[in-house]
């Protein structure tokens, strides 16, 4: 072989080392060679980042399937080198809905769907066994306080101890308390659970200590139950059952509020539109979180405030549900599924990604059915009715269990379902 020869042979095996390198180091890196739209294309790929409860299913992209890799060691599953451009993702498990959401995967950037929640096919109710039929019912910490012909009643070892009032207004954080309201006498009564013969008449107490004794909205303190929070027609205030003293918090108009400690969270009117603000109880002090918020808002009966205190839930007058972020003012979600219906009630979910909407239509004012949401504006939004037919429920998150009333045979019962 001639000198030459070798040579070029040396160059020719330099040059394909040095491109064989760069694109094995390329390529470690994540960039990738697409030939779409017939153009060829320098890429850098992205990922995709999977968690589903429960574990198992299955994983479509495209419809090519994947194996969910979570367990002991790993919370999710990745799916990496995936081309730029928007992904149809389907998981799967049987027994289970499916559930589907369009990812568009960035360049050096992992795309995630966590807090996906899998929602059974089918559930299996549990009937409640209660002495008298339900109209209605509130339940914390497994204690329940249901309503018969508009007398209200508390369940406590199967024995009945009948109540005063014809609502309940308030569980104490430790749901060993209770707030009752008299609708036809507006009078509201606190009960010790423990000691049913203890009933304080807060009205009675208001009027001892303050001429005006008009209460919009009362609330127990999140860390003391033998304080509550009060609203009259132009303020907002502690009364301390111990100490029978009033402390002035807030004086202002105020239009809605809701507690989730350590903050109240509360809406303000003015021109037309409302300011969200925040008042921390252990620092007495105030925050302006945004103005001019552009919506009509409707009060719902139940804390708005998601578990992990970023999130506020709100409807409009048309319908429409409107998820506020706290933390990040910039982003809020809408969601258009229930303008024209009625929302009774909203609870969310115990990982704060999830909404249960009970809601019903003019024709049905009886009935409704509970949607669970997720709060994902990523299209589709994924959407499942969980029960039809129902009047009345409640979620506990501590139990993961969902309360509701059903009739059958012309009989009101009880019954929960676990997700």
């Amino acid at each position: 072989m001639t000198i030459k020869m070798r040579r070029w042979l040396f160059y020719a095996f330099l040059v394909l080392f040095i491109f064989v390198s760069v694109g094995v180091v390329s390529y470690s890196r994540g960039w990738r060679i697409n030939i779409s739209d017939y153009k060829i294309k320098f890429q850098k790929t992205g990922a995709i980042f999977i968690e589903t409860r429960p574990k198992g299913a299955v994983i479509k992209i495209n419809g090519e399937t994947f194996k969910d890799k979570s367990g002991l060691t790993q919370r999710g599953t990745l799916i990496s080198n995936l081309l730029p451009k928007t992904y149809e993702v389907k998981i799967e498990k049987e027994g289970y809905q499916p559930y589907r959401k369009n990812i568009k995967v960035e360049p050096d950037f992992v795309a995630e769907i966590v807090q996906t929640v899998l929602v059974p096919g089918e559930f299996k109710k549990t009937l409640i066994s209660i002495p008298k039929p339900a109209d209605d019912f509130w339940i914390s910490s497994g204690k329940i306080v249901f309503k018969n012909n508009n007398v209200l009643y508390y369940l406590k070892n199967s024995s009945l101890f009948k109540l005063r009032g014809d609502k309940l207004i308030a569980w104490s954080e430790d749901g060993g308390k209770i707030i009752l309201l008299d609708s036809k006498n507006k009078v509201h009564y606190l009960y010790e659970l423990a000691n049913l013969n203890k009933t304080l008449n807060i009205n009675a107490i208001l009027s001892n200590l303050s001429k005006k004794a008009d209460i919009r909205q009362i609330a127990f303190h999140p860390a003391d139950s033998s304080r509550l929070i009060v609203q009259s027609e132009n303020s907002l205030y502690i009364l301390d059952l111990n100490r029978l003293q009033l402390e002035t918090l807030i004086q202002e108009p105020i239009s809605f509020w809701t507690i989730k400690n350590p903050n109240i969270y509360y809406f303000i009117q003015a021109s037309g539109n409302y300011s969200l603000n925040s008042f921390n109880l252990i620092l007495k002090t105030k925050t302006a979180i945004a103005q001019s918020l552009n919506y009509q808002i409707a009060k719902l009966p139940n804390s708005l405030i998601s578990p992990d205190n970023e999130k506020i839930a709100f409807l409009d007058n048309n319908g429409k549900l409107n998820i506020y972020f706290l933390e990040d003012y910039q982003r809020d979600i809408d969601l258009n599924f229930y303008e024209g219906l009625i929302v009774k009630n909203i609870f969310w979910y115990k990982d704060s990604s999830h909404l249960f909407i009970e809601y019903s239509d003019a024709n049905s004012r009886e009935t409704a059915s509970i949607d669970f949401i997720e709060i994902d504006n990523r299209p589709p939004i994924n959407r499942y009715t969980v029960f039809e037919k129902i009047s009345n429920f409640y979620y506990e998150p501590s139990l993961d269990r969902l309360y509701f009333i059903q009739s059958s045979d012309k009989l009101r019962n009880l019954y929960f379902i676990e997700l």
